[in-house]
């Protein structure tokens, strides 16, 4: 009676379906399941319906995440090659260099532009490349999405290696193709970053020496201008100086003052003596402020080495 007065309905099989299809959406967002629970309870608040027993919600919760998780490793069960095992039981061998799991050095990225690190990361990344595609296909059977890799793979990098030996075998190839499929597009923007931070420290390097350079050669650029400037003072001064001297002799109509200055400036002198020493003064100031060859040459002596470094990178990134 008190639940008619409120206006809410009985929780009955037909909501039930409801419920079930809500859970299992959420089950494959790997949603926690306590997370799930408080969503059906706002569900069924906003559709006004009585809420069942806090057992018969926890049952239908296990339920979806366990039929879920079953349908997930059956798929891998039969789908998963006999090649793509072997790879990725791999993981769980010693590497020789640090003498610890190669799924243990697959969880950890450096930022560091250092040679010895970037060819590390380069066989890390030969090793993902040849994992991920062993298991694309069933990745797309999967139908994982992004949060569900994360999920998957968050798990792996905090869990120990000795505690993922003891899940059932399914249950491990689940997590280590999920942790696969994430660190192989997690290391390649690693090896993006590390390579775009080794371009940009090349980059700062000959921009810092190129401005120490102009600073240690201003006065010599200041000297070439002033020596351009006298110059032309020297070439030119005494041709206007004549001019004035012409137009401002009142003996003489105007017709003679410009006969005299033709003479003093011929079409000659304009084209090739004196009046191109401002073309001069112009290009070393030019010179002076925009002269980058300094720049680019420290770029070439340091291209060697940053092609060095970065060359495997970029073999190895896809866009």
């Amino acid at each position: 009676m008190i639940i008619k007065l409120f206006g809410f309905r009985q929780f009955d099989n037909m909501y039930e379906k409801k419920i079930n299809e809500e859970i299992a959406a959420m089950a494959k967002q790997h949603l926690k399941s306590n997370l799930i629970f408080w969503r059906c309870t706002d569900i069924m608040i906003s559709d006004k319906i009585n809420f069942p027993t806090y057992h018969k919600m926890r049952d239908l919760i296990l339920s979806n995440i366990s039929e879920y998780k079953f349908k997930m490793t059956t798929i891998i069960k039969q789908k998963l090659s006999e090649e793509g095992r072997i790879l990725l039981d791999s993981l769980f061998d010693q590497t020789l260099e640090s003498n610890t799991l190669r799924l243990t050095v697959l969880k950890k990225q450096s930022q560091s532009t250092t040679p010895v690190k970037i060819k590390d990361k380069l066989t890390d990344f030969a090793l993902l490349t040849e994992l991920h595609n062993q298991i694309k296909p069933i990745l797309k059977q999967l139908g994982l999405t992004a949060e569900g890799i994360r999920y998957f793979a968050a798990s792996v990098i905090k869990t120990k290696a000795s505690h993922l030996l003891r899940k059932d075998q399914a249950d491990a190839d689940l997590h280590l193709i999920a942790f696969t499929s994430h660190q192989y597009y997690c290391l390649q923007d690693n090896l993006t970053d590390v390579f775009l931070g080794a371009v940009k420290s090349i980059e700062n390097i000959a921009y810092r020496e190129h401005r120490d350079w102009c600073y240690e050669n201003r006065n010599t650029s200041n000297k070439t201008i002033i020596n351009k400037i006298d110059q032309l003072e020297s070439n030119v001064s005494g041709t206007f100086e004549a001019i004035r001297n012409t137009l401002n002799d009142r003996s003489l109509s105007e017709k003679e003052k410009l006969k005299h200055i033709s003479c003093l400036v011929s079409i000659e002198d304009v084209r090739t003596m004196a009046f191109n020493k401002f073309n001069e003064v112009r290009e070393s100031i030019s010179k002076s402020f925009d002269d980058k060859s300094n720049y680019y040459n420290t770029l070439e002596k340091r291209s060697v080495r940053l092609q060095n470094r970065v060359s495997g990178q970029g073999n190895c990134m896809k866009f």
